[in-house]
């Protein structure tokens, strides 16, 4: 299928991010974990009510898309300056949740759009509506919101209890929410009474809810689940085996005769026939992930991940991701890994977030109550963040591991994109200032020039030796010793908006925004391969989860003049590595702690050690210098 986009339309700023002359730019969307692309969103899918419901919308990054049923006329940014989350339609109107708090709303054609339709919503996520009202789920408070179709009436705590709801779905008689954190479908009477939290329990993960005459569904990680409207006969795999290429899937919409989906990790929508049969995978496909989806007027439309409405028809053809475009989009910026775990920073809900890296036990709301969080990283006792100010006036934000003693004021000053760690030193990208901050582990000693000369530096990274920056605007790799000497703005040149870098072992990675791709290099800068990963969207921080060299510490040296000897006790940062050592600059040979030198000389010694594990050394091996 030939994906075309709109002319004339363009998409909105996000978050007041400006470029490095003045253009307005979007957060990015993409996310690496070793060499895989992730994408974090918050999605949803719903279906125009009524059996005469000829169009599907969808929720996508900053706008709402829309296509016929057929999956014809896609346009992918129908409604712009949405904000959505979840969507829903009616016979004259699309409405959808936003990551401000409101409720927004706009006719079917796009037009007469109302981002704050409804204001004082809470934490909206999913939206359903029916003949006479909106309703919402408030994911932060447990709760599900109500308004009249005017917008009046709102009542945010409308039913309670709920632990994380995401999805609604409603119909003549009942609402429908599914729990994140519970795996259950909960359900109550239209007017708030009969609350039952468990209505369905054992799902695995459950976002989208949609209901027809005879049935609920839902969406599992990979699969879609179906029951009775009355809650019996329940299928947790009623359509199965369809995580890929959709990703974990978040959304689900139903029409007369057909199941759709959305996922976080493919632009595509499913799609299969009512029964579960006829599955396709890629029923429409997208350029742009969707977040939600919807079904109405002739149409399917989503949200994408860069901040656009878009729509095609039904059959999956005339796709318009142009159709539509919103601002204010939030998802993850940067990431992190340590120990098991991966970190990213949320800045549409304040919060850092972490996941065990096999992408199980999400905490959503790890670290919350910051402001416009950006760049962050992990050592062995504290998660670091980027908190971007104006007029310098950003910090740097620091909490204990398990959470615990937010301090979001760490380091104060100048206008922190990203940041890095090693064991003595705090370095972060300054943007507007075009200048790498540095300062002590403790938060003392700050320097908010410590390298100068830079042009919008985004992405920090270390290696044992250096410290490396992606220079947006001149789309080359800064490089520096890790004490700010041999500064070279354009060690590596010829990159792409480059954004997001990160190092191992071997080799440098980093991303090029809007082309869409991970460069690599040698770590000397030379064997550059432009084109090492390719995405179909916008790629913003990289993180490498790959071959790291431990580092070595001398933990003990004893010094003896009998003999004379000297013993040295040491260890690796990580568990099961092998060591060498040297002695007055004789080659590396292999050792083990306690090491001991006997017989020696009168005069200065000085003892080299260095921990290796299967790929890779300590390039700077630690050392203690003695005297007999």
């Amino acid at each position: 299928m030939t994906i075309k986009k709109r002319a004339g339309r363009q998409m909105a700023a996000l978050n007041g991010m400006t470029g490095p002359e003045g253009e307005q730019r979007p957060l990015p969307a993409g996310i690496a974990a070793g060499f895989a692309l992730v994408v974090l969103l918050i999605l949803g899918l719903t279906l125009a009510p009524g059996a005469d419901a000829d169009g599907l919308y969808w929720t996508q990054g900053g706008a709402v898309g829309s296509a016929s049923l057929d999956g014809t006329g896609v346009n992918e940014d129908l409604v712009s300056g949405a904000s959505p989350r979840g969507v829903a339609v009616d016979s004259g109107h699309i409405y959808w949740a936003t990551s401000t708090g409101t409720i927004a709303r706009a006719n079917a054609d796009g037009s007469g759009v109302g981002q704050s339709f409804i204001t004082g919503a809470g934490s909206p996520q999913g939206i359903a509506v029916d003949g006479a009202h909106v309703y919402w789920t408030n994911v932060s408070t447990g709760t599900i919101g109500r308004a009249n179709l005017d917008g009046s009436g709102v009542d945010r705590g409308f039913i309670s209890g709920a632990a994380s709801p995401v999805g609604i779905a409603v119909d003549a008689g009942h609402i429908y929410w599914t729990d994140y954190a519970r795996g259950t479908i909960g359900r109550a009477n239209l007017d708030g009474s009969g609350v039952n939290q468990g209505f369905i329990a054992g799902a695995s993960i459950p976002r989208g809810v949609a209901v027809d005459a005879g049935h609920v569904y839902w969406t599992n990680v990979f699969t879609i689940g179906r029951a009775n409207i009355d809650g019996s006969g329940v299928s947790q795999g009623f359509i199965a085996g369809i995580g890929a290429p959709t990703g974990s899937l978040n959304s689900v919409a139903i029409d007369a005769g057909h199941v759709y989906w959305g996922g976080d990790g493919s632009s595509a929508i499913g799609r299969a026939n009512i029964d579960g049969s006829g599955v396709n995978q890629t029923h429409i496909i997208t350029a742009n992930r969707p977040h939600g989806v919807g079904v109405g007027s002739g149409h399917v439309y989503w949200a994408t991940s860069t901040g656009r409405i878009a729509r095609a028809n039904l059959d999956g053809t005339g796709v318009d991701e142009g159709f539509a475009s919103y601002g204010n989009y939030g998802g993850g910026r940067d990431i992190a890994f340590r120990s098991g775990r991966v970190y990213w920073a949320n800045n549409s809900t304040g919060a850092i977030e972490r996941a065990n890296s096999d992408g199980t036990a999400i905490e959503e709301r790890f670290i919350t109550g910051i402001i416009d969080p950006g760049g962050i990283a992990v050592d062995a006792r504290h998660v670091y963040w980027a908190n971007r100010g104006v007029n310098s006036t950003g910090t740097i934000g620091r909490a204990n591991l398990d959470g615990s003693g937010v301090n979001r004021g760490f380091i104060r000053g100048g206008s922190p994109r990203s940041v890095a760690v090693n064991a003595k030193h705090i370095y972060w990208s300054n943007e507007s200032t075009g200048t790498i901050g540095r300062a002590n582990i403790d938060g003392s000693g700050v320097n908010l020039r410590f390298i100068g000369s830079a042009r919008t530096p985004v992405g920090v990274a270390l290696d044992a030796d250096h410290i490396y920056w992606t220079n947006y605007a001149t789309g080359t790799i800064g490089r520096a010793n890790l004490d700010g000497s041999r500064v070279s703005q354009r060690f590596i040149s010829g990159a792409k908006s480059p954004w997001g870098v990160a190092v191992d072992a071997r080799h440098l990675y980093w991303s090029n925004y809007y082309a869409g791709t991970v460069s690599r290099a040698n770590l000397d800068g030379k064997g550059v391969s432009r084109s090492f990963v390719v995405t179909s969207g916008p790629v913003g921080g990289v993180a490498i989860d790959g071959p790291r060299a431990p580092q070595t510490t001398i933990s003990s040296a004893s010094i003896s003049r009998r003999g004379p000897e000297a013993r040295f006790r040491f260890s690796s940062s990580q568990p099961g590595s092998s060591f060498n050592c040297s002695l007055d600059g004789k080659a590396f040979k292999s050792c083990a702690s306690p090491k001991t030198y006997g017989r020696l000389q009168k005069g200065s010694h000085t003892f080299r050690v260095k921990a290796r594990n299967a790929t890779a050394a300590d390039r700077s091996p630690a050392k203690r210098s003695f005297r007999i």
